[in-house]
């Protein structure tokens, strides 16, 4: 049988690769059907350099099982000296060992908020919906994208003449939390 004829180093390569594999196969299955998440709190964050997340359960269970298979891959080549099989192994796992971290740091920069903020309008262009009064005599409307998203918002200005619906606006300041102080977009 094929397992008989390893050598004690291939078996240890063998039983490491399955048993990482079979770990990151039920990680990927939790992930898939929903119990788990990138922020899971299996993760545990030991070293932090430049927010880039390293020592991760799924970090080492991808260094083990890349270690692993490569290990037990280059063991197979003979002309290849054991101690630089273990090398290359050596050198793969940690090679997966930061991918795995590098792809979740991309994954966390997907993240949003999904927070309004009035102040993200402030130097915005948009359009008066409702006219609004000169010198903030009449509170009015204008819709305005902010953080990607369309918005209606009240807004007042202290331009001296009235700003008639479908005007160009833009949006200076803000006055009583959230409603905005436009000028005319010339």
């Amino acid at each position: 049988m094929w397992y008989e004829g390893l050598s004690v180093l291939e078996k240890c390569y063998f039983y490491l690769a399955v048993i990482a594999s079979a770990i990151l196969l039920v990680q990927t299955i939790l992930l898939l059907i929903g119990g788990g998440d990138s922020d899971s709190s299996s993760d545990v964050d030991i070293g932090d350099v430049d927010s880039l997340q390293l020592f991760t359960i799924r970090g080492l269970v991808a260094f083990f099982c890349i270690s692993g298979w490569s290990g037990l891959l280059f063991c197979s080549i003979e002309a290849l000296p054991i101690w630089v099989s273990i090398i290359l192994s050596l050198i793969l796992g940690v090679a997966a060992f930061f991918a795995v971290a590098f792809m979740f740091k991309l994954m966390n920069k997907l993240q949003q908020d999904g927070t309004f903020s009035a102040k993200d309008a402030v130097g915005n262009i948009g359009d008066v919906y409702i006219p609004i009064g000169a010198s903030k005599t009449k509170t009015g409307k204008v819709t305005v994208i902010v953080s990607g998203r369309l918005m209606e918002m009240d807004a007042v200005t202290d331009s001296d003449r009235d700003l008639k619906s479908g005007e160009k606006i833009k949006v200076t300041g803000i006055l009583d939390g959230n409603v905005l102080i436009v000028s005319p977009d010339l």
